[in-house]
């Protein structure tokens, strides 16, 4: 296997441990990171939303099988 040098390198056996890599620092790196988790009050405001839409779909729907219904009443 070549490394990022492209020098041949031999491939680890599966019983070599893996090196711990260092946990990275970076300036801005824990806003990301905040960022990157779920933030309760987005999660509520994205269940709300979807809440909303279901309920106009189930509303939408209900009000097509209405009309349905009055057309067979109709004909």
């Amino acid at each position: 296997m070549l490394n990022p040098f492209g020098e041949f390198t031999p491939l680890k056996k599966k019983t070599d441990q893996v090196e711990h890599v260092p946990e990275m620092s970076a300036p801005g790196l824990e806003e990301v990171k905040s960022e990157m988790m779920p933030n309760p009050v987005r999660q509520e405001i994205i269940q709300t939303t979807l809440d909303e839409i279901n309920t106009e779909e189930k509303i939408e729907r209900r009000r097509q099988e209405e009309i349905k219904k009055r057309e067979r009443i109709i004909h």
